[in-house]
């Protein structure tokens, strides 16, 4: 779903607004369609031309939550749609 703007507001007022934890043993709630694109921008040598190279994304996914796992984060991913539609009268 997303906050409009937030990312923006977060990156301009970084120094007020986050303190750095360092987070291990533990459950986060994470928002799976930006955490893909997120992975998919930073996935090394994907060539997005005809599709993207989804092996080499599954591989760099499987990796990030392996690394999470080595921490013991548990990541519950929520995976949100779009609108629902609208009812007709």
């Amino acid at each position: 779903m997303g906050v409009k703007s937030l990312h923006t507001y977060i990156q301009t007022q970084l120094p007020e607004c986050l303190e750095c934890h360092t987070l291990h043993n533990t459950k986060v709630v994470v928002d799976g369609n930006n955490l893909a694109h997120t992975l998919y921008q930073q996935c090394p040598g994907i060539n997005a031309c005809l599709g993207g190279d989804y092996d080499k994304f599954a591989a760099y996914v499987t990796q990030y939550f392996k690394s999470l796992e080595l921490c013991g984060i548990f990541a519950i991913v929520i995976m949100d749609g779009g609108q629902p539609p609208k009812l007709r009268k």
